[in-house]
């Protein structure tokens, strides 16, 4: 029997970000009249958080049983998402969405569908809607390797878009209850996830699943597509809005293909950086190395477990060297570069031999790293714009 998961909105002070959401949802297409919808509301005696609760009691949801829930006293961020994915409980799985949000019109069949696909594998720790295109680590762009399959593995949670069954957030559940009140105040630096994330504020439940997902060698389950975009509406982790976060929705599909995880060669760890295992398959160069990925150049070289690294840190004596110059990032890999090495990258050596505290070859300082994520940049162009916009705004 298939999953009917129960859909729960997360909201609290952004009443124009929820009405967007809920319209987004009620376009959306659904194979029969029995989708359970449930807002649950955090609370502040406020104008905006009455206005909140009035659009949520006011919308009429046309695809099956609604409920509105409302706290009597304000639990945050962090306490009021783990109290709603403790609703997978009641409703057997759930798809989680925060108010700024918005959903494709397959955004349900496809949580059905990928739901249904790894309710069964215990390395599985959820679904997501939203399809990364940016590595939030570096803000550079992010692509995995296509494999033929509608998905990859990703060793990130999602916030902007996801879907648990009541074993799947249990699991996670169980695990958040064992850690000791220090651990539930900060993420301690050792923990295999990236800095920056251990630095998220102290009201982020996501940087935690991703703690999770990393220490018990479980992933995520993500689209090609993305069947959720996030609108970055100024809440509690955000000042101020932005549209750096926006991906493309899909707007038709009606068949899913999935690839089970240990047949995927798209499965990335939490810093971005595809397996070892999945790039072995492709490049023979290395099969006889043990070796990390850090072409990011993110991770800290404390924590490298391998004898080699594979990285865009600068390094003293290499194995081998690669070019930045066909994409994916991995691709690079398949063939080495020139033998004086010149123009390089990336390098294969001993983890000893790296600068951990250098600059990645990675950046945005280089141009050529530029030209290489963005083709059709124009620096002339960018600085025209911005002159004119600056006068515009001086003659105002």
């Amino acid at each position: 029997m298939s999953v009917q998961p129960a859909i729960v909105v997360v909201a609290y002070n952004r009443a124009r970000s929820l009405s967007r959401l809920l319209q987004s949802l009620d376009r959306a297409n659904y194979d029969d009249q029995d989708a359970r919808l449930v807002i649950c509301i955090d609370y502040a005696d406020s104008d905006a958080n009455r206005e909140v609760n009035k659009v949520a009691s006011e919308f009429v949801w046309r695809h099956g049983e609604k409920n509105v829930i409302a706290q009597d006293e304000n639990l945050g961020l962090r306490k009021h998402v783990l109290a709603c994915g403790d609703l997978s409980q009641k409703y057997g799985s759930i798809i989680m969405l925060e108010d700024d949000l918005t959903v494709g019109p397959e955004f349900y069949r496809y949580s059905k569908a990928a739901l249904d696909f790894v309710s069964e594998d215990s390395a599985i720790g959820g679904v997501s809607l939203y399809d990364h295109r940016t590595n939030f680590v570096c803000r550079l762009p992010f692509a995995p390797l296509y494999d033929g399959h509608n998905n990859y593995y990703l060793q990130i949670a999602s916030s902007w878009g996801q879907a648990w069954t009541s074993q799947q957030w249990s699991a996670f559940r169980n695990w958040y209850a064992e850690l000791d009140e220090n651990e539930q105040q900060k993420i301690p630096d050792q923990a295999p996830i990236p800095t920056v994330v251990i630095n998220w504020p102290a009201t982020s439940w996501l940087k935690y699943f991703i703690w999770y997902l990393a220490a018990n060698q479980k992933f995520f389950l993500y689209p090609r597509f993305s069947h959720s975009t996030n609108h970055a509406d100024a809440g509690a982790n955000i000042d101020k809005g932005t549209v750096a976060w926006q991906v493309p929705l899909t707007m038709c599909q009606k068949t899913f293909t999935f690839s089970k995880l240990d047949e995927s060669m798209a499965v990335y760890d939490s810093f971005f950086e595809v397996l070892p295992s999945r790039l072995k398959k492709l490049a023979d160069n290395l099969s006889d190395f043990d070796f990390e990925l850090d072409l990011y150049g993110t991770k800290r070289l404390s924590a490298i477990r391998s004898t080699h690294l594979l990285s865009s840190r600068p390094c003293s004596s290499a194995k081998h060297r690669f070019n930045l110059t066909v994409k994916p990032l991995e691709a690079n890999l398949v063939e080495t570069a020139d033998s004086d090495g010149q123009g390089h990258v990336f390098s294969l050596a001993a983890v000893e031999d790296f600068d951990g505290s250098a600059v990645s070859n990675l950046n945005y300082r280089s141009l050529r790293v530029i030209q290489y994520f963005y083709a059709g940049f124009s620096l002339r162009d960018v600085l025209r714009n911005l002159g004119s916009y600056f006068l515009q705004k001086r003659k105002r």
